[in-house]
């Protein structure tokens, strides 16, 4: 979802091709064409009788009881995260309150539990689920008082065998939401699954609340920040200089009608290009509440680039980072200006994969760029990258400038990631699979993934995303944006799972073909919208006032090239210039 396009590219077709980079970032490498300026620029008594919240009490100073000693808390849920997706035997694990040594454990079908699947009372702090019910709700609580119920809120698992739980889920319902950015309109707009799919209207439209520069350019499941079972979303604003402005990241907090709660702003100095990049990076401590990272990748004087942890807590996401990590490349080098999560080594905790899209561009005079992987050990990533790709095919501006999960593409047990060059062979562009395996990812490419025809400087692999399985094989495939191709209108190519090979490539064209539409700028795979159990499929195209279309998964089958929903945007924004994903 990043944007930064060749030094080639002539000053014509760079005036065409919108940039997702804020406008005018300083640090910006002198052109007169306005995609290199804007994008290089990163190269720049009374007790509740429910208490419904995990973080909730009773505050009546007149709640006393002789074993707790005050007013009564809810256990707090621990793991797994809400959303997680595992095979059964899980271990549910929670923390009891001072005093409270056995509670009540429900696992239902539904939030409103009438009918509980499990119905126990547990001794200690966790439960092994041995049993495959799909997905469920689990909450655990105890009577206080008369009666009175102390319970934590439903947490989501899924311990099927089907789609993984959506990216972003604000309402809770196990059906994805998307969240589409105009940061020339200063906005981002919430659809909500529903059987039938998204629709073509928004729920909700999001504003900043603060006067801000680009809002919308970067949108991103937060994870569950707050522990309340509902995903919570990342609005940013990374700033430019007309008029100037500090880049701001948004944080919303979900809720079970889906309305989005401002929780917390954090903000960065001007010209760091903060939150440009953001991802949830799940519960990278196992405390129980979900973190993030946001990247700044023009952060300091010599715009080496910085990526910030955050952890989440009882009342959303803290203001200071707990962990900060430096590029330690050359000036520009941009590190942060990309981010993925992955399992790479198989051990059960995220490691996070950070791009360097121009590193060693003042050493060699050109930009070949780098990827970083850290390992996470269940409290925090390791300070240094436990591997460091560079690009297989020498000085190829643009590697690194998006990276994703592949999921498991070779089915060996480890998660791959795709890695984005969108300049290969002057901007036709390339994208790379790298292997997962026990010592983390292997430096050689599992697979090598080129647009369908060359010399038309596409810019295959300005967006890409993976891990879902819209075809419902088994193994997880990728998309991936060509979003210069066929005269600006651009398209979307899906790579089908192989346990050799690419696998079939399936084109999305851009169903208009308008051009300037750069159909395929921004790519999803959100989750199943619809409710068919199967995966689909975002793309955006923010040329003109700009599109988002979604594009159903068929189960057995190749994605629809038909879009389930259109929505346009309005005036001269360029509503499509990000999605969640």
């Amino acid at each position: 979802m990043r944007r930064n396009p060749s030094p080639e590219t002539t000053d014509e077709t760079a005036e065409r091709l919108p940039s997702r980079l804020p406008n005018d970032v300083p640090g910006a490498r002198p052109s007169s064409s306005r995609i290199v300026r804007l994008v290089l620029a990163l190269a720049i008594g009374g007790c509740a009788a429910d208490v419904g919240s995990a973080t909730s009490a009773a505050t009546d100073p007149g709640c006393f009881d002789p074993w707790i000693g005050a007013c009564p808390t809810a256990p707090r849920q621990v793991a797994p995260m809400s959303g997680s997706r595992l095979e059964a035997p899980v271990e549910l694990e929670w923390e009891n309150p001072v005093n409270v040594s056995s509670v009540q454990l429900e696992i239902c079908s539904d939030r409103a539990c009438v009918n509980p699947l499990v119905d126990t009372i547990v001794t200690g702090e966790s439960y092994q689920l041995t049993a495959d019910f799909g997905q469920v709700y689990w909450r655990v609580g105890y009577v206080w008082g008369r009666n009175q119920n102390v319970r934590s809120p439903f947490w989501l698992l899924d311990t099927s065998n089907g789609v993984r739980p959506p990216s972003l889920d604000v309402n809770g319902d196990h059906l994805a939401d998307v969240v589409v950015g105009d940061d020339d309109l200063q906005a981002a707009y919430l659809f909500l699954g529903q059987a039938g799919g998204i629709g073509n209207a928004p729920s909700a439209t999001i504003v900043p609340t603060v006067a801000t520069a680009n809002f919308g350019l970067e949108v991103a499941d937060a994870g569950d920040v707050n522990g309340d079972g509902y995903r919570d979303l990342i609005v940013a604003a990374p700033a430019s200089l007309s008029p100037i402005q500090q880049p701001v990241v948004f944080v919303y907090l979900g809720s079970a009608s889906g309305a989005l709660a401002l929780d917390s702003t954090l903000s960065r100095p001007t010209a760091s290009a903060f939150g440009l990049s953001a991802i949830s990076v799940g519960d990278m401590d196992g405390d129980g509440f979900g973190d993030v990272a946001i990247g700044s990748p023009a952060y300091g004087a010599l715009k080496i680039g910085r990526v910030e942890v955050f952890r989440g807590g009882p009342t959303g996401l803290a203001a200071a980072p707990t962990l900060v990590l430096d590029g330690a490349g050359d000036a520009e080098d941009n590190f942060g200006v990309s981010l993925g999560l992955a399992d790479v080594n198989g051990d059960g905790e995220p490691d996070l994969v950070v791009g360097e899209v121009n590193a060693s561009y003042a050493a060699l005079g050109v930009a070949p760029g780098r990827v970083h992987v850290f390992h996470g050990d269940g409290s925090a990533f390791a300070a240094v990258p436990s591997t460091t790709l560079a690009c297989p095919d020498g000085d190829n501006v643009g590697f690194g400038f998006d990276v994703s999960t592949a999921g498991d593409r070779d089915s060996d047990g480890f998660e791959d990631i795709v890695v984005a060059a969108f300049g290969y062979a002057t901007v036709d562009g390339r994208a790379y699979v790298f292997p997962g395996g026990p010592a983390g990812v292997g430096s050689t490419p599992l697979q090598v993934l080129d647009p369908p025809t060359s010399g038309v400087n596409g810019y295959f692999g300005f967006a890409v995303d993976g891990g879902d399985d819209p075809n419902r094989d088994g193994i997880p495939d990728i998309i991936v944006g060509e979003t210069d191709a066929l005269s600006t209108a651009g398209r979307a190519h899906v790579f089908y799972g192989a346990t050799r090979g690419p696998g079939t490539r399936h084109t999305l064209p851009n169903p208009v073909r308008v051009s300037n539409a750069y159909f395929g700028q921004a790519v999803s795979m959100p989750g199943d919208l619809d409710g068919d159990q199967v995966d689909d499929l975002v793309v955006g195209a923010p040329g003109g006032s700009g599109a988002m279309y979604a594009f159903d998964g068929v189960n057995g089958g190749l994605v629809s090239t038909v879009p389930s929903a259109v929505a346009t945007g309005a005036g001269n924004g360029r509503f499509g210039i990000a999605l969640t994903r």
